[in-house]
């Protein structure tokens, strides 16, 4: 029986490069706010990295959501990147056809 709480060390940076990862992958698609998915990705990312260092570092700590926020932070980003490059090709190619 034990006589206080059980106090576990957690892994925050993990799990705000979790959150942050999810909200990038999710936002990636919406034109325009695909400039805020780049920011939540590449924090889910360096935050991920963080994270999993420290799991490595203490046992204790979960390293599964560093691990999901840097594969959904590495995903939201790519996509929000492409979708971007897309939108600014599509307005070149309008503006010049239309000159």
């Amino acid at each position: 029986m034990s006589d206080g709480p059980d106090l576990r060390s957690g892994n925050g940076a993990g799990v705000v490069a979790g959150v942050c990862g999810i909200l990038a992958l999710a936002l990636s698609w919406i034109p325009f706010v695909d400039y805020l998915s780049l920011v939540l990705g590449a924090l889910a990312i360096t935050l991920g990295i963080l994270g999993v260092r420290r799991a490595n570092a203490d046992p204790g700590a979960g390293k599964a959501m560093a691990i999901v926020g840097i594969a959904c932070g590495v995903a939201g980003f790519a996509i929000a990147a492409i979708v971007l490059l897309l939108i600014y090709t599509l307005l070149q190619t309008t503006t010049v056809a239309g000159a």
